[in-house]
């Protein structure tokens, strides 16, 4: 286990787990990867380390996060990752914190809407409990944490302004999934 440290940032080359009985424990630390060439590992890693939300599996897990999960705080509940070309961040975050950057807001919205729908997710996709999935789920997690941060002011008027302007209406939604259908049937019928 890494000791709890509040924010510390822990550089490494990387990582290597040669059964699956370990576990890295990165508590409330930071944890970046350098040169790190495929995500689906780490992923597996994360997934395992999650087990179903409980953080006490074995792969990358966080003691901080399974002392809220058993009920404790403060509030953040789950770990991360975002890519760039060299480097992985592994981070203690709140569930919803697509791009890690310690607010739940309508950017991390916009990488799960981007996400959405998609078999293969990610964190910084969307899939926030691991399945792989970004869907309903993952949604309401970042829903049920929209509007709060890491530190510094709560949601503010705006934040939720720009959140229904981007979630369409439920009563416009079907419709535009029946219109998408119809589209997509004129198109088969046509080449059929």
């Amino acid at each position: 286990m890494i000791a709890p440290g509040g924010g510390r940032v822990l550089p490494a080359v990387s990582v290597t787990f040669h059964d699956t009985t370990g576990a890295l424990d990165v508590n409330d630390n930071t944890l970046e990867l350098a040169n790190v060439t495929t995500l689906a590992p780490l992923r597996d890693l994360l997934a395992r380390g999650y087990n179903g939300g409980s953080w006490t599996g074995k792969g990358i897990t966080s003691s901080a996060a399974a002392a809220v999960a058993a009920g404790g705080s403060p509030r953040r509940t789950a770990l991360g990752y975002t890519f760039d070309p060299s480097t992985i961040t592994i981070k203690y975050a709140r569930a919803g914190d697509a791009d890690l950057d310690g607010n739940v807001n309508l950017a991390d919205f916009n990488r799960l809407a981007s996400g959405f729908g998609s078999t293969n997710g990610f964190w910084f996709t969307g899939d926030f409990n691991y399945d792989g999935l970004v869907n309903l789920t993952d949604f309401n997690q970042l829903a049920a944490n929209f509007g709060v941060s890491a530190a510094g002011p709560g949601v503010t008027p705006e934040d939720w302004a720009a959140l229904a302007s981007a979630v369409p209406e439920p009563g416009i939604a079907v419709p535009c999934l029946l219109a998408a259908l119809a589209a997509t049937q004129a198109r088969r019928t046509r080449r059929g």
